[in-house]
């Protein structure tokens, strides 16, 4: 039985009733009505709760309780409306504290009494009929409450000083500018913030703190974002504390500028700052990942739905899918039509199959992209979340569909440590110009989808990547190293050293940014990674080391002729490179056994944790190729998932940011299987158009499945 199926039977006990009036009055339409919690008697040891039925076009006053229903094996029994009712731990210990946060919040002010909606009573969970029709009201209930209360749990230690640093945050950064910010004068007035004393190692307990609760659960599930985003006032609750979402929102944001600032800028570490702080900081798009999101949607959502989804839209919801989490794999779709007005109806009932509701989603995107409603978003861009690779037994989705489901348990692996494969996400502009104006466009058949492409060839060969950040496979160096041997001159006429470094960074410098110095710095980073140079392992000697340099295309006879060979090969006759700085570098590293990290350098410790850190970032980038392949397409080289195999066709698609890798299936009908995505350097701006011209190749319909 699946997981699915489990609670679905558990959630059918939650509402076993001690005698046989109905918990659940029935509507008389589904569509306009909502259920209230009232307290119905709270002098006993349980709060006692009646349910009754109310209009939402009567404005009722009441409050709308967003939670995670939390594990369906543990529950406790509240009473409602006379009869013993099943609920989960969370949802018993979120229903003793919400009247209080409500008296504290508006109960004052308010000119009506309390009244509760939560979902797993409030909508008979058991009555898929009335399910359809209450999920489109969700937009409707969160928007019109007067109060939405974000329960995380009970009182917790970590959450109660999350609080306290997010408010000393906004009251530091709202009375400051960015270039203020940029100074770092605010966290200088706390040491608190930037140091960590001994008793606090290996992280300053306050950024931990925040940390925390940037990295909840709570913020991982896809019903809850329109929930906290959709309040006109919202609070995060914990316990007896709360404090306002509109704080963390802001302090949030904050936090992804001053981070985005730092890198974008190239902001030195400010060594007085503690190690593991700044990281912290420069690190807040990777670490608050989930709530920064919540931030990003977070604008004004109080209005009416848009009449049609626009780009911003799109990609919000694209990223809403993959990353957020669903025991249904419906809800990924039905669980954001509050915040994106995509026009489908839900359908819960188990007659109508997973792949028809992404079929037709993908079917609401098509229409919308014709009508121009889509920006500048390519019409095909949901194939990047999407291919067999991904592929679930259980679901049976069409190849060419975003198979959300499964991307958001790997986004749940990462969080947890427990990466599964490469997620693969990547800018470009592949189709440019490629196709002549008059080529037909995409279109979706019962579940074919009919797309315009180019064959460009088959993948010849490949080579797992490995699984860390900071070490390349002896393998994958060494086929490396024998493409760069075959094929030292890209076909763009660039050393295929550089290329394959820009493959590695491609989100930098993949399509074709020239390396300026910094970019210079990365690239030594790369050749010693290549290298496998690690300051705590013995060093490689000599002459290992200058043949495997020779191996890469690199001369190592003397530091002025590695030097000269290294510029050569990452900026030849560029003049806007300062050459003398990186030039000192490229000696001193020639002449250390132990690479960047080595003493040998002669570095202060500044100066060497500046380069460390300029190394570290490539090596951040680097490891979006983890769990990857790295594959040959005749005289070129390019990334793809694992799942690939030789014989595989590389195909540029109408419309279509990216390469896609497709398989021809056997037998007599003639259809492609979406295998995955594919960044093929020197190919991702348009270049297939040569393909075209030269009269190899032609424009063909491909029906994929």
């Amino acid at each position: 039985m699946s997981l699915y199926a489990k609670i679905k039977v558990k959630v059918g006990r939650m509402f076993d009733k001690v005698d046989d009036s109905p918990l659940h009055e029935k509507f008389s339409d589904p569509t306009l009505e909502i259920r209230l919690l009232e307290v119905e008697d709270d002098t006993a040891a349980d709060i006692r709760w009646k349910m009754k039925i109310a209009l939402l076009e009567d404005n009722p006053r009441f409050t709308a309780l967003s939670y995670v229903w939390g594990d369906p094996a543990k529950t406790e029994r509240i009473t409602v409306n006379g009869q013993k009712v099943e609920v989960t731990a969370n949802l018993a210990s979120a229903l003793r504290h919400v009247r209080q946060h409500w008296e504290q919040e508006v109960g004052r002010h308010s000119q009506g009494k309390f009244r509760l909606w939560a979902d797993a009573l409030c909508i008979n969970q058991s009555d898929v009929h009335e399910k359809n029709h209450q999920v489109p009201l969700m937009r409707s209930i969160y928007s019109s409450a007067e109060l939405v209360i974000c329960w995380l749990g009970p009182a917790d230690s970590k959450i109660r000083l999350a609080f306290e640093m997010i408010r000393l945050l906004h009251n530091e950064w709202t009375r400051s500018s960015t270039d203020e910010l940029l100074t770092f004068d605010w966290i200088r007035r706390h040491p608190s913030l930037h140091t960590t004393p001994e008793n606090e190692y290996p992280m300053n307990h306050r950024w931990e703190a925040v940390q925390y609760l940037a990295q909840l659960n709570y913020w991982r599930r896809t019903w809850i974002l329109q929930e906290v985003v959709l309040g006109k006032r919202t609070i995060i609750a914990s316990g007896k504390r709360a404090t306002e979402w509109s704080l963390i929102r802001d302090v949030v944001r904050t936090a992804s500028m001053l981070s985005g600032k730092i890198t974008n800028n190239g902001i030195d570490w400010p060594t007085w700052i503690c190690p593991e702080v700044w990281k912290a900081i420069k690190n807040v798009p990777v670490s608050w990942a989930a709530i920064l999101f919540f931030s990003i949607v977070s604008r004004d959502q109080t209005g009416q739905p848009n009449i049609e989804l626009t780009k911003s839209d799109w990609l919000r919801a694209v990223v809403a899918g993959r990353i957020l989490q669903a025991t249904n794999p419906k809800d990924h779709v039905y669980g954001l039509m509050g915040i994106f007005p995509i026009r489908l109806v839900p359908d819960y009932s188990n007659s109508t199959p997973v792949s028809t509701i992404y079929r037709d989603y993908i079917g609401v995107w098509l229409r919308n992209w014709e009508m121009g409603l889509c920006g500048d978003l390519e019409e095909l861009y949901f194939l990047l979340y999407s291919g067999v690779y991904l592929e679930s037994s259980e679901l049976k989705l069409p190849s060419w569909a975003p198979n959300f489901p499964v991307l958001s348990k790997h986004r749940q692996a990462v969080y947890d440590g427990k990466r599964q494969f490469g997620e693969f996400i990547t800018d470009g502009h592949a189709d440019r110009s490629v196709f002549p104006p008059d080529t037909e466009g995409s279109s979706i058949v019962d579940m074919s989808l009919f797309v315009s492409g180019i064959d460009l060839g088959p993948v010849v060969s490949f080579e797992n990547y490995g699984n860390e950040m900071s070490r390349v496979s002896t393998a994958t160096t060494k086929y490396l190293r024998q493409f760069i041997s075959e094929e030292p001159t890209y076909p763009n006429g660039s050393p295929s050293l550089q290329m394959v470094f820009r493959l590695f960074c491609r989100k930098s410098y993949g399509m074709g940014r020239p390396l300026d110095a910094r970019g210079l710095v990365k690239a030594l980073g790369f050749v010693e990674t290549l290298l496998g140079l690690d300051p705590d392992e013995p060093a490689l000697r000599n002459e290992l080391r200058k043949r495997n340099l020779g191996g890469f295309g690199l001369i190592a006879d003397d530091a002025v002729a590695f030097a000269t060979s290294f510029m050569d090969a990452f900026a030849p006759h560029d003049p806007s490179v300062e050459r003398l700085e990186i030039l000192d570098i490229l000696h001193r590293w020639h002449n250390s056994s132990g690479g960047i990290s080595s003493s040998e350098m002669g570095y202060d410790d500044d100066h060497l944790a500046i380069l460390i850190s300029s190394c570290l970032y490539y090596l951040q980038e680097a490891n979006q190729g983890a769990h990857h392949v790295i594959f040959k397409m005749g005289r070129y080289i390019g990334i793809s998932a694992r799942g690939i195999q030789v014989g595989d066709r590389v195909c540029v698609l109408k419309e279509s940011n990216t390469l896609s890798v497709l398989r021809m299936t056997p037998g007599n009908e003639k259809y492609y299987i979406h295998v995955a995505p594919c960044f093929i350097v020197g190919l991702m701006n348009g270049e297939a158009k040569r393909f075209l011209e030269s009269g190899h190749c032609k424009v063909q319909r491909i029906e994929i499945r």
